[in-house]
């Protein structure tokens, strides 16, 4: 069957060539790109593996999120500030034991900061590089929640707690995946590891 269709597709004029293709990609569910993403699978960039969240295909973006935690050699390349860095792999939220704020956190300035230049500056990002929220972690099977180097587990970019509404003596909590996969939450002077999603154009990949 696969023989009678190439050979009937070599025997095809352009026009008819680039027809098919379209009803093709249709049936895989991409028409308007070379490839298609589909979730889960994995794919290098900057070095390191990801494996993909989500692939919109009007405006040809996809996102990813690293397949495990930022290596020690990386964590203590580019989490400098030593009060933050409790361990070779794990890593305070924020300073400010009352703002669960990701944008505030320390994890967003060193990862949309040194790392990404350092790390992605090849790649056409769309965005800003974040974290799993809590949502897309409860999305995926056990595999894909847990990492090989999760001691702790590692962050969401979720709050748990409003931060607006804390009572004197409260601290801001965030949602992180414990190493067993399960959802919890810690305060944000706690530590745990750090797992980058980005967002960027396909364009960069084909």
């Amino acid at each position: 069957m696969a023989k009678n269709l190439l050979n009937n597709y070599v025997e095809l004029n352009e026009e008819d060539k680039e027809s098919f293709l379209k009803l093709l990609r249709k049936d895989l569910g991409c028409t308007n790109n070379k490839k298609c993403y589909k979730k889960l699978e994995e794919i290098t960039i900057g070095g390191d593996l990801y494996f993909v969240l989500d692939y919109n295909e009007e405006t040809k973006e996809l996102t990813v999120c690293m397949k495990d935690l930022i290596s020690k050699e990386d964590m203590k390349k580019y989490f400098i500030d030593k009060w933050y860095l409790d361990s070779d792999c794990d890593v305070r939220y924020n300073s400010d034991v009352r703002n669960n704020k990701y944008e505030d956190s320390y994890i967003y300035k060193v990862l949309n900061g040194a790392w990404k230049e350092d790390k992605l500056k090849d790649v056409n990002l769309v965005g800003d590089v974040r974290l799993l929220t809590k949502e897309e972690v409860e999305s995926l099977d056990d595999e894909h929640r847990k990492t090989d180097r999760s001691r702790y587990g590692f962050w969401t970019m979720t709050p748990y707690n409003d931060m607006n509404e804390l009572k004197n003596g409260e601290y801001a909590d965030v949602f992180y995946v414990r190493d067993d996969g399960g959802l919890d939450s810690g305060w944000v002077y706690s530590a745990f590891g750090v797992r980058p999603v980005i967002t960027l154009s396909t364009e960069t990949l084909d």
